[in-house]
């Protein structure tokens, strides 16, 4: 959808948008006798996110940890609260869910324009997703997101979004629950996010004026700026497919900017 406007000899401007909604659902599968309904892929998206483990936040102090009957075995301040899904009385490898959400986007959309005045020029593009989340975690030596370190659970910082210190393989904290590929909600991020993907200013000298030819002079940036993003908060790109430490993973993107100049003979 695109409308344009010559509104005078001196000016003009455009203005355009596009939008996507895909979604798709899987009718009937065959699945086990036992499987809770919270568990069927039947009704959700294909390649929705599998063995998640839902929780109730994470752990503040002993003093909680001692109040929660229903709890892993082990489990120390700072680490996930998980929930007994089947209610067996037990938080194990069975509790888990299957969401309604995966990390391909069913929302994506784009909004486009610019103006023209006189010799100046104005153009600009918005680049969104929505409706994805996106796993976020990282247990591995070596290197990791600054958050991780400055926004998990410490004594002193106990309302946290990411839990205590642990090693890769911890049985509480970790992924590959119970022998599972699954991981806490916790790790899961919206992938939402909105960029200033490309703006650009130009000036046309007319031929007619300087006898030669017409220059259009311009400046122009690329991925300027990032809105309504958890995960770019973390300083992570929510375009990424996944974060299971960075396997498979990409940097942000750069951020560039061009100067130049066209010449129409």
């Amino acid at each position: 959808m695109a409308w344009n406007d010559q509104v005078n000899d001196n000016f003009s401007y455009n203005l355009g948008m596009n939008f996507t909604n895909a979604r798709n659902e899987v009718i009937s599968l065959p699945e086990g006798e036992n499987i809770l309904d919270s568990q069927k892929q039947a009704g959700k998206p294909i390649d929705s996110y599998n063995n998640v483990f839902p929780t109730n936040g994470i752990f503040k102090d002993q003093a909680q940890v001692d109040a929660t009957a229903i709890k892993r075995e082990g489990t120390v301040p700072g680490e996930p609260i998980y929930v007994d899904v089947n209610d067996d009385g037990v938080v194990d490898g069975n509790d888990f869910i299957r969401t309604s959400t995966s990390n391909i986007p069913q929302v994506q959309y784009g909004i486009y324009g610019g103006f023209n005045y006189k010799a100046f020029g104005f153009n600009f593009l918005l680049q969104g997703q929505a409706e994805a989340e996106t796993l976020v975690f990282f247990d591995q030596s070596g290197a990791k997101p600054e958050f991780v370190f400055n926004e998990r659970w410490t004594p002193n910082n106990t309302n946290s979004i990411y839990p205590r210190a642990f090693a890769q393989g911890d049985a509480i904290s970790g992924g590959q629950i119970d022998g599972t590929d699954g991981f806490a909600d916790i790790y899961y991020f919206d992938a939402s996010f909105v960029r200033l993907k490309e703006v650009e200013l130009s000036y046309t000298l007319k031929s007619d004026v300087i006898k030669f030819a017409d220059i259009r002079l311009f400046a122009r940036g690329f991925n300027l700026a990032t809105f309504f993003s958890d995960i770019w908060d973390l300083g992570l790109d929510p375009e990424a497919t996944g974060y299971n430490n960075f396997r498979g993973a990409q940097y942000t993107p750069l951020k560039t900017y061009t100067l130049g100049v066209n010449f129409s003979f």
